[in-house]
């Protein structure tokens, strides 16, 4: 017992004095950052370059960096490249670095490009082919000292075999409202030899706009797994493709529109949409084909004043031509207030096909229009086949509300309509003739 109570009391004086020599002399001081000049590291340098770990240094654009040609490979645990400029300027952006024009083979990865509240744009390539952007973070913009109408964290022109994967854009311009003179991008796409792009599991998360793609020249355009949350503005701007696949993306609580598309053929599926508060998908032009399907769509917002349209056609374009339009096998489940909206408000199309789809209504009011084509022009064909249509409340859909718009000043000609499996509680057509 004695060797026990000797050996507890020599464990404490070994413990205290262990405790008294670390307070006496503390860990040395980590080192401290170190500040790097990137123009220093890739001026006239092809092939790799390797940056030390943001811990280690930080790397710096004083001016805009220009014919870039190097690969930039960032420190397994992450690399920092930071503006100490203003971005000033009206007729164009200074990005911290511009690639020369119609290089080839660039990889990029593992780096956060902080614009520091002062810098306007991050990535420019012109004509370059076999690009990757993997796993890098963007951040900082900010208009103080300047703007133009195209400032991007990633500028593409005419460029293909793009593959953007596993970035993240955030909190980037979201200070911004989506009036002309504050819109700015996360990525642009333009220049009609663009194609070829892949958009893989990218974060876009209080950004202004995430992306803004314009080609006619665009005939693969992959956007997969994406996830974009709390946009200011739209967060697919699609305009004049020729085709794209919008795949298993996510739209999460945004102020405006999640797709705007115009151009060739749009695949839609599979993607989840909540609270988008304007249009999740909005038709700005002419298209010869848009398959919606497999998607689940929900809006549940306090407001009763306005509310958004799962699928419509922007203000102003429905005369614009959707060839052919299907939405198939999707779950729908929308706000309705105020009731003198219609529900599916459509512009022109040639024709239409509804069908398996599930949908749910906050309510259907006396006299309120589920379905509603506002183009004018003659419809081919409108198919309305083995759908559900049912409100979150017992008796929410009114005997008294109505499927398709007929009256005079908006009555668009069908030349076949069909309305089958497809049970409702409300009226069904009395002026268009259709089979059951």
């Amino acid at each position: 017992m004695k060797k026990n109570v000797i050996h507890y009391f020599t464990f404490c004086l070994v413990s205290l004095l262990v405790v008294f020599i670390l307070s006496v002399f503390p860990k040395p001081a980590a080192a401290a950052q170190k500040v790097i000049s990137l123009e220093s590291v890739v001026t006239g340098k092809t092939g790799n370059v390797f940056l030390k770990s943001k811990k280690e240094a930080v790397y710096t654009v004083s001016q805009p960096i220009k014919n870039v040609k190097v690969n930039l490979i960032g420190h397994s645990s992450g690399s920092t490249i930071k503006a100490s400029y203003n971005g000033t300027g009206k007729n164009n952006t200074p990005y911290l670095v511009s690639y020369t024009p119609g290089v080839k083979n660039i990889t990029i990865r593992n780096i956060t490009f902080d614009l520091a509240k002062k810098g306007r744009g991050s990535l420019y390539f012109s004509k370059v082919q076999n690009l990757k952007l993997y796993n890098n973070s963007f951040t900082g913009y900010s208009k103080k000292y300047g703007y133009y109408k195209t400032d991007s964290s990633v500028l593409l022109e005419n460029s293909k075999n793009i593959t953007i994967e596993k970035n993240s854009f955030l909190n980037n311009g979201f200070e911004y409202s989506n009036r002309d003179g504050d819109l700015n991008r996360s990525i642009t796409i333009q220049g009609n030899a663009s194609n070829q792009v892949k958009l893989l599991n990218n974060r876009f998360y209080k950004v202004n706009q995430a992306v803004v793609a314009m080609s006619t020249g665009m005939n693969s355009f992959q956007i997969k797994g994406n996830r974009f949350e709390q946009v200011v503005d739209n967060a697919l701007y699609l305009l004049k493709i020729g085709r794209a696949d919008i795949t298993n993306n996510t739209f999460l609580n945004s102020a405006d529109e999640g797709i705007v598309i115009s151009g060739g053929t749009f695949n839609i599926y599979s993607n989840k949409a909540t609270n988008i508060r304007n249009k999740f998908l909005a038709i700005d032009g002419t298209a010869k084909s848009v398959d919606f399907a497999y998607n689940n769509v929900v809006t549940n917002l306090s407001s009763k004043q306005s509310r958004p349209s799962a699928i419509t056609w922007r203000p102003g374009r429905e005369k614009s031509l959707v060839t052919k339009m299907t939405i198939r096998n999707n779950t729908f489940n929308l706000d309705t207030a105020p009731s003198n909206y219609d529900v599916f408000p459509l512009g022109n199309v040639k024709t239409f096909t509804f069908t398996n789809n599930k949908v749910i209504l906050q309510k259907l009011a006396t006299y309120q229009k589920l379905f509603a084509f506002k183009g004018r022009a003659t419809i081919q064909s409108a198919n309305f086949t083995k759908n559900t249509i049912t409100a979150r409340q017992k008796n929410g859909i009114s005997t008294k509300s109505i499927f398709i718009r007929e009256d005079a000043a908006n009555f668009t000609p069908i030349k076949k309509l069909t309305i089958k499996s497809t049970p409702f509680k409300g009226q069904l057509p009395k002026k268009y003739k259709y089979t059951k």
